[in-house]
């Protein structure tokens, strides 16, 4: 007989699940799919929720580490990276009432650092 899936709490179903939470369901996952026979839906379902779940741990962890990073340029006294948006890295913006997007520069275009 399946394994009937636990009922999720209302932060998970929402996707507001910790690091910690998440690594703990992965763990439940892995084992989950390593050590019962299930059927094939069950078990593209749990394959699917731990990609999920996988790709927000991910994503936390690299916000951990840009923070970690900036904190420690700033007790280095070193400037602080920040995202570069087309604006801010001196790309116009396409035209009002236009749908062409200004073209990338080229070779032969001028390039100023200072």
């Amino acid at each position: 007989m399946p394994s009937r899936a636990k009922p999720l709490p209302a932060a998970a179903e929402s996707g507001e699940v910790s690091f910690e939470e998440a690594m703990g369901e992965l763990e439940e996952i892995i084992e989950a799919l390593d050590g019962s026979p299930a059927g094939l839906d069950e078990l593209v379902a749990k394959y699917e929720r731990g990609m999920g779940l996988l790709a927000r741990c991910q994503k936390q962890l690299d916000g951990a580490q840009l923070r970690i990073e900036q904190i420690v340029r700033r007790a280095e006294g070193a400037p602080e990276i920040t995202s570069m948006t087309p604006a801010a890295a001196g790309v116009p913006a396409p035209v009002a009432g236009t749908s062409q997007a200004p073209s990338p520069p080229t070779p032969d275009d001028e390039i100023r650092l200072f």
